[in-house]
């Protein structure tokens, strides 16, 4: 049986690990490396782990930080946040990081993915694509936006998407902003028309809020990975925080195909 990937995304700021909702608020909820740490143990499939304030303040990517977590990690790592060139994403390479996520540096200009591309290989690329929907007078519009949901683009992300797919990424993460933190469960349709179109390796992110809704992704969208952060971070109706990871059976039964 196929089985999709299950994700843990690490937000990480000044070297402490957060959590956000809808990427207006943000709660520190401890250490990134004691984290890493429990997910080695819980077998984790992989880890994104977002600098997820480096592009909106203007400040340099934590590489020690990113060499911590790659020494310290037993699974594959992708790296997202503030990467805008090749020297970065080769540092981040060598730091021990094997994807490098682009979001808003790539978003408007493909000349750097396609440099980032040649210098490390499409496998290693990622297009990470942030979306809302903005309310019209008739009906409702989806647009990308970047810097921690502060800049909205004049671009819709399916058809951003195609245009990463030309240039030859290795893959698309498709994170709805609106549902970030929600635990409302994942955009699905939206992703089903992502998966129609698209033709090379997805994965989705935002509004996970238990392995239902990642088995509802797996079954309704098919081949792609699921990501999250909070349910990976809180237990129980007050959101006390506890790393957490499903087993092996369950998280068979959430992500086989």
């Amino acid at each position: 049986m196929l089985r999709n990937r299950l994700i843990a995304v690490l937000l990480v700021k000044d070297g402490a690990l957060y959590n956000t909702k809808n990427f207006k608020t943000d709660k520190y909820v401890g250490d990134p490396i004691n984290a890493v740490k429990i997910f080695n143990e819980k077998k984790c499939d992989e880890l994104m782990i977002c600098g997820y304030q480096v592009s909106l303040n203007s400040t340099d990517i934590d590489f020690g930080l990113i060499r911590e977590v790659a020494e310290e990690a037993n699974m594959p790592i992708c790296y997202v946040g503030g990467v805008s060139n090749v020297n970065q994403a080769k540092k981040l390479i060598s730091v021990g990081a094997e994807k490098i996520g682009i979001s808003s540096n790539g978003h408007r200009n493909s000349d750097v993915v396609s440099e980032i591309i040649n210098e490390i290989g499409a496998q290693s690329v990622v297009a990470v694509i942030d979306y809302k929907f903005q309310k019209k007078i008739f009906g409702k519009k989806i647009k990308v936006v970047t810097h921690h949901n502060n800049l909205i683009l004049d671009m819709e992300p399916l058809e951003l998407a195609q245009t990463y797919e030309n240039l030859g990424v290795g893959e698309i993460v498709f994170n709805n902003v609106d549902r970030d933190g929600g635990k409302t469960g994942y955009d699905v349709d939206f992703l089903k028309n992502a998966r129609k179109i698209l033709n090379i390796p997805i994965t989705a992110l935002g509004g996970c809020g238990s392995l239902s809704d990642v088995a509802i992704l797996t079954n309704e969208v098919g081949l792609i990975g699921g990501a999250a952060s909070t349910i990976f971070l809180y237990k129980g109706r007050h959101d006390a925080v506890l790393i957490q990871y499903p087993d092996e059976k369950q998280k068979n039964i959430a992500t086989e195909l």
